[in-house]
């Protein structure tokens, strides 16, 4: 469905390790690792996160700090 709407979408790799590294969901994290328009990228703007995580109260994920700034590029 994303790939109706975005030619490419850009998570924070932390995210990208949190889709991909639980168990729970092996076949689900083999999706997220072989889908061609998902790119997992460094967050570059610190300021934005450290904002984001102060207004959403969302500063712990599933395996530690999260980075909750994404992007996307629509087509």
């Amino acid at each position: 469905m994303l790939n109706e709407l975005f030619d490419k979408v850009y998570i924070p790799r932390a995210v990208f390790g949190e889709l991909t590294r639980n168990s729970l969901f092996v076949s689900e994290a083999q999706e997220v690792k072989n889908c061609e328009y998902i790119e997992a990228v460094e967050v570059e703007d610190k300021k934005s996160v450290r904002i984001l995580r102060r207004a959403t109260n969302m500063v712990f994920g599933f395996y530690g700090k999260r980075e909750i700034t994404g992007g996307l590029q629509w087509n």
